[in-house]
């Protein structure tokens, strides 16, 4: 399989038809280790919209019926859950997995992997897609008992060994039981929930920062790669990831009152911006209107900034604004801590 590694690449591999070839030519007789590959260079493709489409119309309900056929091999189900989690994200693509039997393949999933973070994560959030996506479809995972899998998960799992793997179930809990009748809420995050925050941060904007988006991050060193950025539950942390890892490095790791400052777009003509370096001299640039950067901390390592590139210029939007109301939320909070501390 080609290498897939940003976004001309994705664009030039979509082209070929290789989509086409794939659902043309597999079959349940291929070898494992070839379905593995196949699975791993279309997860890279899904990143792109129109690749994700054409994955989700014409080759979904093979590969669900595919990992099921494999339930044992642990490195299958991982790569094709990986898959399934990143085609559920676009939205057409959600009922495609829901009428292709992808919640009786779920159920089975989490019968043989439910304590495997690296097949729970990707499973978790198919769910997740499924719960925000309609009421009917919400209503079938709880038929389903999905939200009590997802606690008993959750209960079950060391939250600091695996923290993203417990806070995948922590959300899926909120969704599939309507957020406020979640048993195990963060105390913290509640108080948002309820409204009982000095600054009411609504659901959506919660729902949205801490289920994380996926896009392409530019470094400060010039480098570029496809990171997924995320809030904590409590919004009191974001990091990136790569997708679908559990492991966290602490350079991507920024307190959200360590944020300084929002910014939309940048200066295409500004060499050393990271969005120009990242890009080389003869790459194409990024639509402004798309990017946004998050300024945090100068460290021993240099400047901690991260820089993204949005699908769309409302998805960027919502991460300038929603992000700022969480910051100027938790300023108030601690101003008013602060003031009733002195009154006392």
């Amino acid at each position: 399989m080609v290498a897939i590694e940003d976004t001309q690449t994705l664009e030039e591999t979509t082209d070929t038809g290789i989509i086409d070839t794939v659902v043309k030519n597999f079959n349940h007789q291929i070898d494992d280790p070839i379905c593995i590959e196949i699975f791993l260079a279309l997860t890279k493709l899904a990143y792109l919209d129109r690749a994700s489409d054409q994955i989700g119309r014409k080759f979904a309900a093979t590969a669900i019926k595919h990992i099921d056929q494999k339930m044992h091999n642990q490195r299958l189900v991982k790569a094709g859950m990986d898959l399934l989690a990143i085609v559920s994200q676009l939205y057409s693509n959600v009922e495609h997995l829901f009428f292709g039997e992808c919640l009786p393949l779920v159920d089975k999933v989490f019968k043989n992997w439910e304590f495997e973070p690296s097949i729970g994560i990707p499973t978790m959030q198919v769910i997740a897609e499924f719960a925000k996506h309609s009421e009917n479809m919400r209503q079938e995972c709880l038929k389903r008992k999905l939200d009590d899998t997802c606690e008993k998960i959750m209960d079950n799992i060391d939250e600091y060994a695996e923290p993203l793997y417990h806070q995948e179930a922590k959300t899926d809990v909120m969704l599939l039981r309507g957020n406020l009748n979640a048993k195990k809420v963060d105390p913290r995050l509640k108080k948002y929930l309820e409204g009982e925050g000095d600054l009411d941060i609504p659901i959506e904007v919660i729902q949205f920062l801490t289920s994380g988006r996926t896009m392409r991050y530019y470094g400060e060193d010039g480098n570029q790669r496809t990171l997924t950025l995320v809030f904590s539950k409590d919004l009191d942390q974001c990091y990136c990831k790569r997708p679908n890892e559990r492991k966290v490095k602490q350079k991507y790791v920024m307190p959200t009152n360590a944020i300084k400052d929002i910014k939309r777009g940048y200066d295409p003509k500004n060499k050393d911006d990271p969005f120009v370096k990242g890009t080389g001299f003869f790459g194409k640039k990024p639509e402004p209107e798309l990017c946004f950067s998050l300024f945090g901390p100068t460290t021993k390592d240099g400047n901690k900034n991260f820089h993204f590139r949005c699908e769309d210029e409302e998805e960027r939007e919502k991460f300038v604004e929603w992000i700022d109301l969480v910051k100027r939320s938790k300023k108030i909070k601690k101003s008013n801590a602060l003031n009733k501390k002195w009154d006392e």
